[in-house]
């Protein structure tokens, strides 16, 4: 019995058993401390801003096929980017700061809503055919504007008709820019539209 070893734990061995109890405790106090950081890192997107600036750009997507602007880069049916700009940079600002001639002219003035979405299709389709490019489109301001009070409820209907009706396929197939024209041509009762170039 006395050859047999004793199973209880020298001074030597309880010194080591602290010292690597130590050495895990630190390691698990890291691994607590990083994950958080991880956690912040992937709900970063999630905080109120990015939500913001998300819920910006979907709105913006909504005209980003046709190129919507006047001299505030603000179109008629809305807010949009700079970057909605599809015609030469250059040519667009000869263009808004009324630099630049129509090539053709059409006055909506008078017309019913019906009756003028079909004018401005046919007079667009016939343009771009003959090759022309810059169309200066006039609508009319509204109630403010110079004429009797039922021509001036359908100026402003048609001035904020106009853009939508350029959505139609065949229009947005020819067309690549409208913006509001500057004063000299109408101003906020006028629109010009660019043409894309035609394929021969």
């Amino acid at each position: 019995m006395s050859d047999r070893k004793s199973k209880c734990l020298t001074t030597e061995d309880v010194n080591l058993w602290h010292e690597v109890a130590a050495t895990i405790d630190r390691k698990h106090d890291q691994k607590k401390v990083a994950r958080p950081a991880k956690e912040v890192k992937r709900r970063l997107p999630e905080t109120k801003a990015s939500i913001e600036k998300g819920t910006k750009n979907s709105q913006e997507a909504k005209v980003e096929h046709l190129g919507y602007a006047n001299r505030g880069d603000v179109a008629a049916v809305g807010k949009k980017p700079r970057s909605n700009i599809h015609m030469d940079r250059k040519k667009y600002g000869r263009m808004i700061r009324g630099n630049m001639t129509p090539e053709k002219t059409i006055d909506l003035h008078g017309f019913r809503q019906d009756h003028a979405k079909k004018v401005l299709a046919d007079f667009i389709l016939k343009s771009h055919q003959n090759q022309n490019r810059l169309l200066l489109v006039i609508t009319g301001k509204g109630r403010n504007d110079n004429c009797d009070h039922f021509n001036a409820e359908e100026a402003g209907v048609l001035r904020r008709a106009v853009p939508q009706w350029l959505e139609d396929p065949k229009l947005a197939d020819v067309v690549l820019q409208i913006a509001q024209a500057h004063r000299k041509h109408g101003g906020s009762g006028a629109y010009y539209i660019y043409l894309k170039r035609r394929r021969l």
